[in-house]
């Protein structure tokens, strides 16, 4: 049981990080692509779709694996990744629910120009957030798997 929650947590990473080119395709400039409404929709329908799925499977399949085996919450290394991962999950759910509001509040409308790039700044900031504790979570990952298997 233990191995299906190890893959799913990796299928979990998967979508998870595929996910990231969303974030570096929103982060560009507008003066060099202009962002549509729509394309801004689509991108938060991706990250809807890919992100916070695949983190929330990572979530999910990690508490599996703890039930499974309870000496991980004796791990700093699985408090440090869990931490990490329920503020990039928590964040993420902040991002989306802004944008919801704002497109609610227009009513069916489109969003006025100043809306928009207010939206994609706070898009933008909050997902380079997310990109630089994902980046952590890597470094400390790998660096800890280094360490483990020179002990080995």
């Amino acid at each position: 049981m233990y191995s299906v929650f190890k893959f799913l947590h990796f299928i979990g990473l998967t979508l998870f990080l595929g996910s990231i080119w969303v974030y570096i395709a929103e982060g560009t400039p507008m003066e060099i692509i202009p962002i549509t409404q729509y394309v801004r929709m689509t991108i938060m329908e991706l990250i809807e779709i890919l992100t916070i799925p695949g983190l929330v499977l990572m979530i999910i399949s990690g508490f599996g694996m703890l039930l499974l085996r309870r000496s991980l919450l004796k791990s700093r290394f699985f408090k440090i990744k869990l931490t990490g991962s329920i503020i990039v999950l928590l964040n993420a759910c902040y991002i989306l629910f802004i944008a919801k509001q704002a497109v609610i509040a227009a009513g069916g409308l489109p969003l006025a120009t100043d809306v928009l790039q207010g939206l994609v700044l706070r898009e933008t900031i909050f997902g380079a957030f997310n990109v630089l504790i994902i980046l952590f979570l890597i470094g400390y990952t790998i660096s800890t798997s280094k360490k483990r298997m020179l002990k080995i």
